[in-house]
C-alpha cells in the first residue's frame, strides 16, 4: 500500500495534501487487514503449503504447535536473562560498607525480589497466555 501510494505521488495520481491525509488514513484503518494478508502469504510461503492444505486441521495443529514452541521458547530466554540480572555478579556494586547479607540487602531495596519483579511477572504472565491460547485452538481444531 504504501509503494502504491508512492507510486501515485510519482505518477500525479496524488497531487494535494489532503489527498495524502485520506491515502494514509485509509492505510491506517487497513492496517490489520494488510498484516493479516502478508502474514497469511508467508506462513503458506514459509510451511510450502496451498491454501486447501489449511482445510487439514492436522496441519493447523502442527502450525499452532510450532508457534506456540517459538513463543514460549523466546519467553524463556527472557526469563533467563533477566535471572542474569539478579546472580551474584551483578551484586557486586552493592553493599560495598557491609557483608554479603548487607549486599543481598542492598541490592533487594533497588532492585527487588527477582520472583516479584514486574518484568519477570509479565513474561511469566504471557507465558502463560500464550500457552493457554495455543492449547484451546488445539484442542478445538483436535
Amino acid at each position: 500500500m504504501i509503494t502504491q501510494l508512492m507510486n501515485d505521488i510519482e505518477a500525479g495520481k496524488v497531487t494535494t495534501n489532503s489527498e495524502m491525509n485520506q491515502r494514509l488514513h485509509d492505510i491506517h484503518q487497513n492496517y490489520y487487514d494488510y498484516e493479516w494478508a502478508w502474514a497469511y502469504q508467508l506462513m503458506l510461503h514459509f510451511y510450502k503449503l496451498k491454501e486447501s492444505d489449511l482445510d487439514k486441521n492436522e496441519v493447523l495443529v502442527d502450525i499452532i504447535k510450532r508457534w506456540k514452541q517459538a513463543v514460549v521458547g523466546l519467553d524463556k530466554m527472557l526469563y533467563q536473562d533477566a535471572q542474569k540480572e539478579f546472580s551474584l555478579s551483578t551484586k557486586t556494586g552493592f553493599g560495598f560498607d557491609g557483608n554479603t547479607s548487607t549486599a543481598e540487602a542492598d541490592f533487594a531495596e533497588v532492585r527487588g525480589q527477582f520472583e516479584s519483579n514486574p518484568f519477570v511477572t509479565a513474561v511469566q504472565d504471557h507465558i502463560a497466555k500464550k500457552s493457554a491460547l495455543g492449547e484451546k485452538w488445539i484442542e478445538r481444531l483436535g
